[in-house]
């Protein structure tokens, strides 16, 4: 578990990054494509979990997640 000062330093970055990304994904529809996704090192951090639920929420024809 990280620190409070640690955590909340990621959850400042954490917000941004998220909203990149959905932008991104929008634009270019690959997150619709998406099947399977792979994680490697997955540690449980906040922005790892965000990440995950990001694809969870953006890709509807998502048969499989790896972590």
């Amino acid at each position: 578990m990280l620190p409070n000062f640690l955590q909340e330093a990621v959850g400042i970055v954490v917000e941004p990054v998220i909203q990149f990304l959905r932008a991104k994904a929008i634009s270019c529809g690959a997150m619709k494509l998406l099947k399977s996704v792979e994680m490697r090192y997955f540690i449980g951090f906040e922005m790892e979990i965000e990440f995950v639920k990001f694809i969870l929420a953006s890709a509807p024809v998502l048969k499989e997640i790896f972590i």
